[in-house]
């Protein structure tokens, strides 16, 4: 990243708990991308919609109480994750696995991740 010094603030630190949140967020942008990668694919059919069904309706409730505050925290970290995102996606497209597939290979590296925590907040729309 040649511009990390303009994505990054030294002074603003954010909790464990809140780095969860904003990836759990993240992964709520990377699911309306598969939607219409899926529908593209020809693959938005069955038991895809129903398990995209689910997932919007636990994403509405994970959102129900959020702030301004935390909004802006989970932009900071969408916008310092951004990169990271596409040369992912660019990687894993490259060894020839669909764009629908990237997508669900990352939200599932980035549950991964939140999952790693014992002490999470929303553990129960995470899995």
């Amino acid at each position: 990243m040649k511009n990390l010094n303009k994505r990054i603030d030294p002074n603003f630190i954010i909790s464990d708990e809140m780095f969860s949140c904003g990836l759990i967020d993240i992964t709520d942008f990377l699911c309306d991308s598969l939607k219409v990668f899926m529908e593209k694919e020809n693959r938005f059919v069955g038991i895809v919609k129903s398990y995209m069904k689910s997932m919007d309706i636990t994403y509405d409730k994970f959102n129900e109480n959020l702030t301004k505050e935390d909004e802006e925290i989970y932009g900071r970290l969408l916008y310092l994750l951004k990169p990271t995102i596409f040369r992912e996606f660019s990687r894993l497209h490259n060894k020839k696995l669909s764009e629908g597939d990237c997508v669900i290979l990352m939200i599932r590296k980035m549950l991964q991740v939140v999952s790693g925590l014992q002490e999470f907040s929303h553990n129960k729309e995470m899995k």
